[in-house]
């Protein structure tokens, strides 16, 4: 391994966090806001059961439904929530559910910015030929 590279994740359990919504409210939205609070709960708890990191937003497609804003405010706050916890640098991996590159490098630099160390970035389906 060369200087030059990307750091490699701590081995271990990465738990697939899912995202938590407020319920449904009266405003005339129909899509719930995301709970930063009770994510960050949920994360320090997990993190306080000894898993060696965190996957946000990445196995259950709710990233792509959610604004550039709120993806990174989730993020900032579980790494904010898990750094006031006593779990500095604690590993987080975020979903990157985009299918241009360039927007996939957005989404990196996003999350590199709230505090994620890696992204997880789940390729189309449909470029499995292309990719083999």
């Amino acid at each position: 391994m060369s200087p030059n590279d990307p750091p490699i994740p701590p081995t271990g359990v990465y738990v697939p966090v899912p995202t938590l919504f407020f319920p449904v409210d009266d405003s005339a939205s129909l899509q719930s806001a995301i709970d930063v609070d009770t994510q960050i709960k949920h994360s320090v708890f997990l993190a306080k059961l000894g898993i060696r990191g965190l996957v946000l937003l990445g196995s259950t497609g709710e990233a792509i439904h959610l604004t550039r804003l709120e993806r990174f405010e989730l993020v900032a706050g579980v790494r904010k929530g898990l750094d006031d916890a006593g779990f500095l640098n604690f590993p987080i991996m975020a979903g990157v559910l985009t299918n241009g590159i360039d927007e996939t490098l957005t989404w990196l630099s996003d999350y590199a910015k709230a505090g994620a160390q890696w992204g997880l970035v789940l390729t189309p389906g449909y470029f499995g030929k292309a990719a083999s």
